[in-house]
């Protein structure tokens, strides 16, 4: 009988695939394909809440599936990161918000390395030139900035580090450090909306809008000097 070799390509591969499938399929077993249905239908602070406390004691195992499986579902990061201010407090909530982050973020990076590297490289090819390039010269660093400066979707940037040469370890650094001051900002709106008019709520609110117009603002810069540039 011919012996398997556990650290081939193919082998890996194929782990990887059935991992995945085992992710997806418990997810859905256990969240019940009617509560996904809610959940898209209800992508909100509160409907994530909702949805997430009919767990019960089992809150913060359901937040983190929820959470790590999001990017698979195409459910948007935000409104998560809010929910589990609204859900937890705020030290637990900033916690389990970066908890959820990370695997996620973790997940769709070997997703992409792993299982879909060469559909993803082909999808993405001549669409974002350089990137990948930046990515693997200037590692965590440059991560961080995509992190903090919203050039490109959340997921997007981990299926793209995933299919560059970036170490895994660079990818964790610049994705927990870039992903920090927008967790802390939102965790902390979302556990002062059940208190809507306070003064925390409007410091947090002011923070919150900061944190997300500013990258914006500097994106859109980024974008114009390019063209500028290139004409």
């Amino acid at each position: 009988m011919e012996r398997v070799d556990l650290k081939s390509p193919y082998f890996l591969r194929i782990a990887a695939v059935s991992l995945w499938i085992a992710l997806l399929a418990g997810a859905i077993i256990v969240t019940g394909p009617d509560k996904i249905l809610t959940a898209y239908e209800h992508v909100t602070p509160e409907g994530i809440r909702d949805m997430v406390s009919s767990f019960g004691a089992l809150a913060v195992l359901a937040y983190l599936a929820v959470s790590v499986l999001r990017p698979f579902f195409f459910l948007p990061a935000t409104p998560f990161t809010l929910a589990s201010g609204f859900l937890f407090g705020f030290w637990q909530g900033l916690l389990w918000s970066l908890a959820g982050t990370t695997l996620s973020a973790i997940l769709a990076f070997y997703v992409a390395r792993y299982l879909l590297h060469d559909y993803l490289r082909g999808r993405f090819s001549g669409r974002i030139p350089g990137i990948d390039r930046a990515i693997e010269s200037r590692g965590w660093r440059f991560i961080v900035f995509l992190r903090l400066i919203p050039v490109l979707p959340f997921d997007i940037v981990s299926y793209i580090a995933g299919i560059s040469r970036i170490s895994f370890r660079d990818f964790m650094i610049g994705t927990v450090i870039g992903e920090l001051p927008a967790a802390f900002v939102l965790v902390m709106l979302g556990s002062s909306l059940d208190d809507i008019g306070s003064t925390g709520f409007y410091i947090s609110l002011a923070l919150a809008i900061v944190v997300l117009v500013v990258p914006e603002i500097v994106r859109r810069w980024i974008r114009q000097r390019k063209k500028a540039l290139n004409e």
